[in-house]
């Protein structure tokens, strides 16, 4: 038996999204030309909303995103999603660009085609990572969301990103990885000032503390974040022997008592 009310499609969603977003943005614009707010402190907060926002769209216009399946004659891509199965399946050590040709279904020749040694395959693999990652990132933002729940949201995509692409994370963040390469730098840039923007948010309205650079405050995050997802990944703690074992809730309690030190000091 069928059910009376069908579940909307994903165009249909997408639609509903738009619609949303652009009420939104009018709402949003109409305070901000026309309406007198009441708290002075609000027009910067809701100027790094719309900002944000901007920030997103540009994001998504300029980084279409990342497909299951490669068009036949993308040769880039089929080297780079060899290379993960690779990775998944005996580690990093053991790339090859032969063997990475072999099990793409190409010649030997073909992968210098895009990439001049392993190694610059490599840092294309950790790119597409951060790309991967900054959809995370960026799925969870909303113009509602304050700044500290921005925080939490940015927190749990980083998780979440960790958890499903595991082997991207081990490439990302791996000894192979040429940390030097300038596109490995800005794509490792742009996740981190997700993190700085929402802190200069919250220094704006107090939410957090002014006297701790935005950026040091930011990278005491990502260091969190990080260290959890490598002792999890690598089975290095096991959290099922913790008072907290849901991965998603454990992140949020670690990141409340981090948050107690980015609190203003209260006289």
């Amino acid at each position: 038996m069928s059910n009376s009310k069908s579940l909307k499609s994903n165009s249909e969603l997408d639609e509903d999204l738009d619609l949303l977003e652009a009420t939104l943005e009018d709402t949003l614009n109409g305070l901000e030309e026309g309406t007198l707010l009441s708290q002075a402190a609000d027009v910067p907060h809701l100027q790094a909303y719309q900002a944000l926002k901007k920030r997103r769209q540009r994001f998504y216009q300029t980084n279409p995103k990342p497909k299951e399946n490669y068009h036949h004659g993308d040769l880039a891509t089929a080297l780079i999603d060899a290379a993960i199965e690779m990775i998944e399946e005996k580690g990093a050590a053991s790339l090859s660009l032969r063997g990475i040709a072999r099990s793409a279904g190409v010649s030997q020749a073909a992968p210098y085609r895009h990439f001049k040694d392993k190694d610059a395959l490599i840092t294309a693999v950790a790119v597409k990572g951060f790309t991967l990652l900054l959809y995370e990132l960026w799925d969870g933002l909303h113009d509602s969301l304050s700044p500290w729940e921005q925080i939490l949201a940015l927190s749990q995509g980083y998780l979440k990103f960790t958890q499903e692409h595991t082997a991207y994370f081990k490439v990302m963040f791996g000894p192979e990885i040429n940390s030097s390469d300038p596109d490995f730098q800005a794509s490792q840039q742009e996740a981190i000032t997700l993190f700085i923007d929402a802190i200069l948010a919250g220094q704006e309205i107090q939410t957090f503390r002014d006297d701790s650079p935005a950026d040091i405050q930011a990278l005491a995050i990502w260091s969190l974040l990080h260290g959890f997802s490598s002792l999890t990944i690598y089975e290095q703690i096991q959290i099922e022997g913790l008072s907290i074992t849901a991965p998603n809730i454990l992140v949020n309690a670690l990141m409340c008592l981090l948050y107690q030190g980015t609190q203003p000091q209260r006289s």
